[in-house]
């Protein structure tokens, strides 16, 4: 019996068992997922099969084997070697995304993928990670063929907070330096939002699901190709340039979109040098130094649509400059391992809201699920008899809030929560984009930083900012915490968050 065949065994017996059918493949698909990981963990070789496994079971027509296979690969395998932030997890990293490419590539329904493939002579994993590794070593921009180039691709990170830390500095670096050249900025919508404001910037959308299937995941890259393309027929010529952040767009610079010559890569996971430990944004900027051949440090920085600046203003107008107006966010990207409870969440509140004429705005969110939680919140808030009122982004510019002590939940766009963070006196939330939202805009702010796989991961996502007054309080093990250790991590946090913003505002006096 081969290896797929006896696993396959594995869930058949478990489904015949008490176990729930929807339980069965998460269970499997879980203990698939760590083998591996303790398998590279102990070892120089590794056995790919595994991956090969989750893949067959992530194009399964049974939708909970699927998406079980689905957030195995990406949410443990993927992320926690990305979380690594070493060389080795770089290596095996673009093993196992180029496992999952050739398996996707060999479907039917992506032949283009296979053809697109062949066409640029990467029908090996031996060529494309050679190609990664070259392109990794192109360092200094004066060897590139392109000196003066009409446009520059920027790649997304697809996240926000990614966006934020790493590829605002990017863009704002090339505009200082080529600010002749077009600067395109290829990645979701999210980016017009938080970038709109930057000078001879235009955006290319092209379709990624962030939460989508392993092929819809993997065939973006053929997506983004297409599109650039498309929009720019010759790209793929000397005055072209293209900024790569360790993009998911180009499964994590694995895959060629323009010349290779002229592309730049930043190696976000590289190991870091002995004794250093910087940031992410630190990072960028030496990197950039490199490349560019300049030393203008540049900070994290947002743009805001006229229209979100215009509206949030009309909305804090009508609140006194006594009034302490705190914007938080409980969001974490769909990692409840970054979670510390409701309990905890609910506390902190409360004691915020120990101190006279406070404004709590609660932001939604864009999941269903982080709207569920602020709908309940609100509902036991009223049973406290605590002032509370819910608004939608449309609502801003009119929207008359009838008193000056309570809680106001708020669901809108990140360019509508980013601007009502702009106009707050202080915001906190857990590790997500909001924190790096805060920092870029110079909004004291306090994290709870929990689910810490190691200090690497801290220190690279510390956010950063021109004139951040930030605190983060890490938190190990959230899981483990009991109801007296978080009654008083929300005590501890409030006391913490209302030290960092008088703290803020002497030095601003000062």
């Amino acid at each position: 019996m081969d290896f797929i065949t006896a696993q396959q065994n594995r869930l058949a017996l478990m489904q015949k068992q008490n176990i729930p059918a929807t339980l069965a493949p998460r269970l499997l698909c879980r203990d698939i997922a760590d083998t591996f990981i303790a398998d590279i963990s102990s070892a120089e070789k590794f056995d790919l099969r595994f991956i090969d496994l989750l893949c067959e079971m992530a194009t399964a027509e049974n939708q909970d084997v699927a998406e079980a296979a689905n957030t195995a690969i990406y949410g443990r395998i993927i992320e926690g070697l990305c979380d690594d932030f070493s060389d080795r997890g770089i290596k095996i990293c673009n093993e196992v995304l180029a496992r999952i490419l050739f398996f996707v590539a060999s479907l039917k329904a992506y032949s283009q993928l296979n053809a697109l493939l062949e066409k640029l002579d990467l029908n090996s994993r031996e060529k494309i990670i050679a190609r990664y590794n070259r392109i990794r070593r192109n360092e200094s921009i004066l060897g590139a063929s392109a000196k003066s180039p009409k446009r520059i691709f920027i790649l997304s990170r697809v996240t926000i907070g990614a966006d934020i830390a790493i590829t605002s500095i990017i863009l704002k670096r090339l505009i200082q330096t080529f600010p002749q050249a077009e600067k395109i900025l290829v990645g979701p919508d999210h980016l017009r939002e938080i970038f709109s404001g930057f000078p001879n910037v235009s955006f290319a959308e092209p379709e990624y699901k962030r939460y989508g299937s392993l092929a819809e995941r993997t065939f973006a890259w053929f997506e983004v190709y297409k599109k650039i393309n498309d929009l720019h027929p010759l790209a793929d010529t000397g005055d072209t340039l293209l900024f790569d952040p360790d993009s998911r767009l180009s499964q994590l610079g694995l895959l060629p979109l323009v010349k290779e010559e002229n592309t730049f890569l930043f190696p976000s996971r590289a190991t870091p040098r002995e004794g250093e430990n910087p940031s992410l944004a630190a990072l960028t900027n030496l990197w950039l130094d490199k490349v560019i051949g300049d030393q203008a440090h540049c900070f994290p920085s947002v743009s805001f649509q006229e229209k979100h600046i215009t509206h949030t203003t009309t909305f804090f107008k009508q609140f006194s400059p006594e009034l302490l107006k705190i914007t938080i966010n409980f969001g974490v990207g769909r990692n409840e391992g970054k979670r510390i409870s409701d309990s905890f969440e609910e506390q902190l509140i409360f004691s915020l809201l120990q101190r006279n004429n406070t404004i709590i705005i609660l932001d939604s969110g864009s999941s269903p699920l982080s709207k569920e939680r602020v709908s309940n919140f609100l509902a036991r808030a009223a049973k406290q008899s605590i002032p509370q009122i819910f608004m939608t982004e449309s609502e801003l510019a009119e929207k008359i809030i009838p008193f000056t002590h309570g809680i106001i939940g708020f669901r809108g766009s990140v360019g509508a929560i980013g601007a009502l963070i702009s106009g707050s006196d202080g915001f906190f939330g857990y590790d997500s984009c909001c924190q790096h939202l805060a920092a870029a805009l110079g909004i004291p702010a306090v994290t709870t930083f929990a689910g810490i796989p190691n200090e690497r991961f801290m220190a690279r996502w510390h956010p950063e900012g021109e004139h951040a007054a930030t605190t983060v309080i890490p938190v190990l093990k959230p899981e483990t915490l009991t109801p007296e250790q978080i009654s008083a991590l929300a005590v501890k946090t409030a006391i913490t968050f209302h030290e960092t913003i008088n703290k803020y505002r002497l030095e601003a006096k000062g």
